[in-house]
């Protein structure tokens, strides 16, 4: 049901080809007010583009 819901929004993208025509917007537009600030005390895996928050789900990672 969720599915058909997501298909049935005007302009949705369905596809990789989709998304070359994707332009984002300028970042003079205005924020989205639902979405949260960007959260900036992330942690990056120095081997892969991996990003956590928390000390111990970095430690797990990297024992992977």
């Amino acid at each position: 049901m969720i599915h058909e819901n997501i298909l049935r929004i005007p302009g949705i993208i369905r596809n990789q080809s989709g998304l070359k025509s994707f332009q984002f917007p300028p970042p003079t537009d205005p924020p989205i007010s639902i979405l949260q600030p960007p959260q900036l005390d992330g942690l990056k895996c120095q081997k892969c583009s991996y990003l956590a928050r928390n000390v111990q789900k970095m430690q797990a990672h990297c024992r992977l």
